[in-house]
């Protein structure tokens, strides 16, 4: 790849974080099915802007659409503006992409920039016997004041056991029921020895009295 190899990398729209590789001279950007970058937005006219190269980078130029096209905020006529890595190109009101160059020269620039920027590193703390990055083991607690609360705290607490819980009381018997069922029962049988006694003993009597009259 050389090293004034660019490309356009859309922010948003159908397809945010697409990346057109810009190879040749004059790139058209739009919704026609024929440009050489299809945007197929609503907001991105039919032939909505064009890229030409010269020298080392790319211009940019508007088409004559009517939603415009912006260069970080500035609007695009019909005179080419030369591009810059890094710049955002607004196609309409919200459609953003960014130019941004793909060559090993620019990212080493940009590695270079970021490790400027980078804080320093913070130094060692030294201890007070004078060691480089001593750790002092010592507990927070070692001190006269807390050592009654370390202590409580240390101490493993074990709880009294608690009471055993009584027997249930025995269950009481509902008598009313037993006296209940008892009662039926001998009533039961009370029909049952007068059925007895009307079939085999006062029927005969009965029907010998109806035949004497």
């Amino acid at each position: 790849m050389s090293d004034n190899a660019y490309r356009l990398q859309m922010q948003n729209g159908p397809e945010p974080g697409r990346s057109y590789e810009l190879q040749g001279d004059s790139l058209t950007i739009g919704r026609y099915p024929l440009a050489d970058i299809v945007i197929d937005d609503p907001d991105v006219g039919y032939r909505h802007a064009l890229l030409t190269r010269q020298g080392a980078t790319y211009r940019i130029a508007d088409l004559g659409c009517d939603a415009g096209t912006y260069v970080n905020g500035r609007r695009v006529g019909a005179e080419p503006v030369a591009l810059a890595p890094g710049d955002v190109i607004l196609l309409g009101a919200r459609l953003s992409a960014a130019f941004l160059s793909a060559g090993p020269v620019i990212i080493d620039q940009i590695m270079e920039q970021a490790a400027d920027d980078a804080p320093p590193a913070e130094p060692p703390v030294e201890a007070e016997n004078g060691e480089s990055g001593a750790m002092v083991d010592e507990e927070p607690w070692a001190t006269p004041a807390l050592a009654p609360l370390a202590a409580e705290v240390r101490s493993p607490i074990h709880p009294e056991p608690l009471p055993a819980m009584p027997p249930p009381p025995p269950k009481r018997t509902n008598r009313l029921a037993w006296i209940t069922a008892g009662c039926l029962l001998m009533l039961l049988a009370c029909c049952c020895a007068s059925s007895l006694f009307m079939y085999f003993i006062a029927g005969d009597w009965l029907l010998n009295l109806l035949r004497s009259l």
